[in-house]
């Protein structure tokens, strides 16, 4: 599936992932314009599915004309403004994803407007509207990439160069045809192309200069942490455990094969005839069996190469399950969704301080690591309200999204 957003600063083919777009010079899709915020805005492309997410940027993000709060899926087709780009969004699931992303910025859309980015971006409301533009005040240029308009509004050449994809077989060539009605199915479109002044006025507020600007982010409440937090911690704990209970099944199995008898409720070598596995397995589960079936497990492996042979390989994939549990949980849903199950049912999300873009595999790893350690210190600190420890450490915060 290759996924293409196209718009009046460029166009751009989105990998697997996560993909940052803003003007911060370590944003995958960077657009040089001081109207964008340094992380912007974050498309995350996972099978088939795309999706984008406001990363608190100071101009907000519009789908279809509508502000959104947190992640938000994305259809073919469908209208994306961050500020003061406009971006159509093209899927084709007969073309495969890219590696990294691909395609960049028009250099004829770079801006060097030294005003405010919420003031260069409001002023395109006071424009005079285009014909055809329904009562919307939007900037001329953006409403002439959106549209075919003509005339005195036609296309800069220079910007709907941006917009033309390179030609796929058997995929879409133009942005337009998303929207585009079927020749054999002629009807009038009742898209409109969302612009600047869908802002609602109370989502701002004024600033000491007097431009409006959007508040800051609430903070995620204590008891919403804590309960994500415990409960998150419980799956991955959980999830570990299956190791362990596979680590039971093998050393009981081994004894089995060895021989092993049962003697005063605990599995021995040598005691008497083979008790078989369910005795073996009962037994290795008492209060004492599990440390006198570990005992014997070298005693069984010498006896018996089958079940040496079967305490390796079993211990192997007993501690493969251990470890694959919390990553699972924890670590590969941070990475690919923001945050564990419980932590996205709260409304939070795990973003990495410098940027607010999800963390890497490592980060990830780590910031879990440490939170499995230090737990007691978070505890307190969030009951606080101030960051935990691991996240400190980890170069990670723990943000509301909703």
């Amino acid at each position: 599936m290759a996924v293409r957003i196209h718009g009046t600063f460029g166009s751009w083919v989105l990998p697997q992932g996560v993909s940052v777009l803003g003007r911060g010079s370590t944003c995958d899709v960077r657009i040089d314009d001081p109207r964008l915020s340094r992380t912007h805005a974050r498309f995350t492309v996972s099978g088939h599915t795309l999706r984008v997410e406001e990363l608190g940027s100071r101009n907000g993000v519009l789908v279809d004309g509508h502000r959104i709060q947190g992640m938000v899926e994305l259809h073919h087709g469908q209208v994306v403004v961050c500020g003061p780009v406009v971006l159509m969004v093209s899927i084709d699931e007969t073309q495969p994803h890219p590696r990294a992303p691909q395609g960049g910025q028009d250099p004829a859309t770079r801006r060097t407007s030294g005003r405010g980015d919420t003031e260069a971006m409001l002023a395109a409301v006071s424009v005079p509207e285009p014909p055809g533009s329904g009562g919307r005040g939007i900037d001329p240029a953006i409403f002439a990439a959106v549209s075919s308009g003509s005339g005195e509004f036609g296309a800069d050449p220079a910007r709907a160069s941006a917009l033309q994809p390179a030609p796929m077989p058997d995929s879409i060539t133009s942005p337009l045809e998303a929207v585009r009605p079927q020749p054999h199915a002629p009807r009038p479109s009742t898209r409109r192309s969302p612009s600047t002044a869908s802002l609602e006025a109370a989502a701002f507020a004024p600033s000491a200069s007097g431009a409006l600007e959007m508040p800051t982010p609430t903070r995620p409440a204590a008891s919403d942490r804590l309960s994500a937090g415990l409960l998150d911690g419980a799956a991955a704990v959980g999830s570990a455990g299956i190791g362990l209970f596979i680590a039971v099944l093998v050393l009981a199995g081994a004894l089995a094969v060895a021989g092993a008898g049962v003697n005063d409720g605990v599995p021995r070598i040598g005691a008497g005839g083979p008790a078989g596995f369910p005795a073996i397995l009962g037994a290795v589960l008492n209060v004492h069996g599990l440390s006198a079936g570990l005992a014997a497990a070298p005693l069984a492996a010498s006896a018996s190469p089958a079940a040496g042979l079967l305490l390796v390989l079993g211990a192997a994939l007993a501690a493969m399950a251990t470890v694959a549990g919390p990553l699972l949980v924890l670590v590969v849903p941070t990475v690919l969704r923001g945050a564990p199950a419980m932590h996205r049912r709260c409304g939070l999300a795990v973003v990495r301080t410098a940027d607010g873009a999800a963390p890497g595999y490592a980060q990830a790893l780590l910031r879990w690591l440490l939170a499995g350690l230090l737990w007691p210190l978070a505890i307190p600190m969030v009951l606080m309200q101030r960051r935990s420890p691991h996240d400190t450490l980890s170069g990670c915060t723990v943000r509301q999204i909703r």
